[in-house]
């Protein structure tokens, strides 16, 4: 009974620990329905992550005609017009006359008229006459707010205005304003009198005392010889009528797109790993420069093919764009027919390309990043940004991983290569291809079921290369290089059957031209989830 109990303890341990491991990712292959296009839904947990059969070139295509047109149309206009029978000068405006008058403004007194007839007080009288403090208080405030009048004053230099004098508090103002309206009274202009203009004449001294500002109006001088005779338009104008034919030619473009079903061309599916976004540390602190620091970056979710674009597929696109036999599409090159790595063969009488035979399955090589993006292209995505390829590598949300400080906001990745840490399991590399390239997903895959993330062949990604990018871009969502420091330049992941371990590791960078065809490089599709 004890044995019993104690192994029934163990059991229950085990389970308990097994719960607690990191969850791994579940799988299947779907059923895809010919007959109704579609793929067959499957019961499953909601939490699985799920594999998807993508249709990325079907035989029933959109074909595209372009149509122009020149169309020529004949028009006839009808217009009446008419001509002027008697002179301009007779029907125009002339131009109005104008006579210059000065009117009488305002008075100015000189200071020293003012200072005489009525001088300042000085201090200590005003002290005497002050009745209190306060009176005191005013008087001085007085004072010095009538200076401050006097200095706005500036522009009639050596003159006072009328108010200047009357509002100064500061001097005997005995019978200011009698002398001050006698003056003027006896001055020759009063206040808005009417004065012939004549020139230079814009402000008078009648006297050493007075000064008269003036004004200057224009007055429009009525000239009967100025009005224009009111004449009836069939005395002034001749009315005509004419035709005038003219061509006009009309250039018509239009484009059509037909629908037309392939009976000889097959369906083309991808096999694709559906990669639930989320936050991931891209690059490693022990490596190359180029990968330092490690930056925390999100990603959103996508879909990556499950294997590398094999030989086969790739011809079904070679063959859909009209490939010709230099491996060029509308003149740019997307594959080196010539090398011997290179598994695919052009028919010279059709024109049509087919993997040779045995290397079906295998990845395609000695294609250019724009080949590889073209491709994709056509399958409705493009190629993976070198962010969502590495978070792909490493796992996703299922990425092993370990903390490396207490409150555990810190970690390290567990493994250096896709799926682990033995490359001779998980991938084909110097050590294990034999110096070839192998069929894809005869190793062992990672988290996410993708195969041959590490090694086997080099693979394109669509960001341009530059060495200190997520450097520049730590925490932000879903980053894409598109300014290289080096001109043309590609980023390419995951080594291949002729490189070393270290170059196979998930963190490890490479480069190359965008034209460069080479047989250790190829590519997988990255497709947004709708």
């Amino acid at each position: 009974m004890k044995q019993a109990l104690v192994f029934l303890f163990i059991i229950l341990i085990f389970t308990f620990c097994k719960q607690q491991e990191q969850t791994v990712a579940n799988y299947y292959e779907p059923v895809f329905d010919q007959t109704g296009k579609q793929i067959l839904q499957v019961n499953l947990p909601a939490t699985s992550s799920l594999d998807s059969t993508v249709l990325i070139r079907s035989n029933l295509r959109d074909t595209r005609y372009y149509f122009s047109d020149t169309i020529i149309i004949t028009e006839e206009f009808y217009f009446d017009y008419a001509e002027l029978i008697v002179p301009v000068e007779l029907i125009n405006a002339k131009p109005p006359t104008f006579d210059t008058f000065l009117i009488a403004r305002e008075y100015l007194y000189s200071h020293e008229f003012a200072d005489i007839l009525f001088p300042v007080i000085p201090d200590s009288i005003r002290l005497l006459l002050a009745d209190s403090l306060y009176a005191n208080t005013q008087l001085s405030q007085s004072h010095t707010d009538t200076h401050t009048q006097h200095s706005d004053s500036v522009f009639y230099e050596g003159f006072y205005t009328y108010n200047e004098i009357v509002s100064d508090t500061t001097r005997d103002l005995f019978m200011a304003d009698s002398i001050l309206k006698m003056q003027t009274e006896l001055a020759p202009w009063k206040i808005y009198d009417s004065i012939p203009y004549f020139n230079n004449m814009e402000n008078v001294f009648v006297d050493s005392t007075l000064k008269l500002l003036l004004d200057t109006v224009y007055v429009e001088v009525f000239d009967s010889s100025k009005i224009i005779p009111q004449m009836p338009f069939d005395v002034m104008c001749d009315e005509f009528s004419d035709t005038i034919s003219r061509d006009d030619i009309i250039l018509w473009e239009n484009e059509v797109v037909f629908r037309i079903f392939y009976p000889d061309d097959i369906d083309v599916f991808v096999e694709m790993v559906r990669v639930k976004g989320g936050t991931f540390k891209i690059g490693s602190d022990f490596y190359d420069y180029d990968e330092r620091p490690a930056t925390n970056l999100r990603i959103t979710g996508f879909l990556l093919g499950k294997y590398e674009i094999t030989n086969e597929v790739f011809c079904y696109f070679l063959n859909d764009m009209k490939c010709d036999s230099l491996g060029n599409i509308d003149g740019i090159k997307v594959i080196d027919l010539y090398h011997p790595l290179t598994k695919t063969r052009r028919n010279n009488f059709t024109g049509d390309f087919t993997p040779v035979k045995g290397w079906e399955d295998h990845p395609v090589v000695n294609v250019s990043w724009v080949g590889a993006q073209m491709f994709c292209k056509m399958g409705g995505g493009r190629l993976p940004s070198e962010a969502e390829w590495e978070y792909a590598a490493r796992g996703g949300q299922y990425a092993r991983k370990y903390p490396t400080n207490r409150d555990k906001s810190d970690f390290e990745y567990d493994y250096l290569y896709a799926g682990g840490n033995y490359m001779g399991e998980l991938g084909w590399f110097v050590d294990n291809s034999r110096g070839m390239v192998w069929k894809g997903g005869l190793q062992k895959p990672n988290e996410l079921g993708l195969h041959d993330m590490s090694g086997n062949v080099w693979e394109w990604c669509y960001d341009k290369y530059r060495s200190d990018f997520y450097a520049r871009n730590g925490d932000s969502t879903d980053p894409m290089c598109l300014v290289s420091d080096k001109v043309n330049t590609r980023v390419n992941r995951g080594g291949s059957w002729s490189s070393d371990a270290t170059y196979c590791r998930v963190a490890n960078r490479n480069y190359l031209n965008q034209f460069e065809l080479n047989p250790y490089l190829g590519f997988r599709i990255m497709r947004p989830l709708k």
